[in-house]
């Protein structure tokens, strides 16, 4: 097998189970199956809080900062997986929530609605631009290192900013591919970074280092993947995960600092990558890399303080930025 079968082999499936993920986004949209329990809420191992209320749902006695105790008499903290019931339970169904609110435990029931079609969701839009444009680039020129590299950080960017809908996947046939592509999708840092090494052409260090390239994704396998890759499972999966106690405590004591530390790494070392390029460059080779230097350091740059923001829990602070 030739180096340029195998990676279109590799892309191939990459690329095939990306556009599941894209296809996943509209079905959920066009069949919104289950219930509508008229809340949302968010959290961990540390315990589960109410986010969001529809006022004008049965749920509206619930508040904002309700920690969740029960859902139909079952223990959240037992069983995570009873936090998606409305998405399985048919309209119409008895649904009942025991929360704590300023210490005191409250059971509130009602029944469940059914769940309406929204507006069009030109979010999703997102995730399929990225997958098109890196599919469009591995069919052309997938004999190429560096385009290679490109499409795969292309369609791994399509799970990266759009994540936060899959837990509406109400079939479970459906919910594996699209969980394997949320962690598919984690590759994009570390991918940037291997990109920048190569284009526009080696780093002069890799002549130094040659084996760079394999251990620059170790970050990634000890740190990322076990953090945000576990956040990314479906809910039952990853608190039994989070709540196994060696696992608890490495996320209390660092894990996921090294995490947040690390992508940023990868995004940081790839934009001095791409500096060191530009500055090293003859006149003609700045001229052709100006617009992507300038591009990609006000478009990573800006990814790099979502980052940030995420690490030290100032989305709320710096949300207008």
């Amino acid at each position: 097998m030739t180096s340029k079968q195998g990676r279109l082999i590799f892309g191939g499936v990459f690329f095939a189970l990306l556009s599941v993920y894209c296809a996943a986004g509209f079905y959920t949209w066009l069949y919104p199956l289950g219930s509508n329990g008229g809340w949302h809420g968010s959290g961990s191992y540390g315990g589960f809080y109410i986010t969001y209320i529809d006022p004008q749902s049965p749920a509206k006695d619930l508040r904002p900062g309700d920690k969740i105790i029960a859902i139909n008499g079952v223990k959240v903290a037992e069983h995570a997986g009873v936090l998606d019931d409305e998405y399985r339970l048919p309209p119409g169904s008895r649904y009942s929530m025991t929360v704590e609110r300023n210490g005191q435990e409250l059971t509130f029931a009602w029944q469940t609605t059914p769940r309406q079609r929204g507006s069009f969701p030109w979010d999703k839009l997102i995730p399929l631009l990225f997958w098109l444009s890196g599919l469009i680039v591995l069919s052309l020129k997938a004999d190429d290192r560096q385009a290679w590299l490109l499409a795969l950080m292309l369609g791994s960017f399509s799970t990266v900013l759009n994540y936060h809908w899959q837990e509406e996947i109400a079939t479970r046939w459906l919910a594996l591919p699209v969980v394997l592509a949320l962690i598919g999708g984690l590759f994009s840092a570390p991918l940037l970074f291997h990109l920048f090494l190569y284009f526009p052409q080696p780093a002069p260090w890799l002549r130094r280092w040659p084996k760079l390239t394999r251990w620059l994704y170790a970050p990634l396998c000890l740190f990322v993947l076990p953090t945000f890759g576990v956040e990314r499972l479906p809910i039952e999966w990853s608190t039994s995960i989070v709540s196994w106690p060696p696992a608890r405590w490495l996320w209390e004591h660092g894990l996921l600092l090294a995490a947040n530390l690390s992508v940023m790494g990868y995004l940081l070392a790839a934009l001095v990558c791409l500096w060191l390029s530009y500055r090293m460059a003859d006149t003609a080779g700045r001229r052709r890399l100006r617009d992507v230097m300038w591009g990609s350091l006000i478009g990573f740059t800006s990814l790099f303080l979502v980052v940030v923001m995420q690490a030290t829990n100032t989305q709320e602070k710096w949300n207008t930025i």
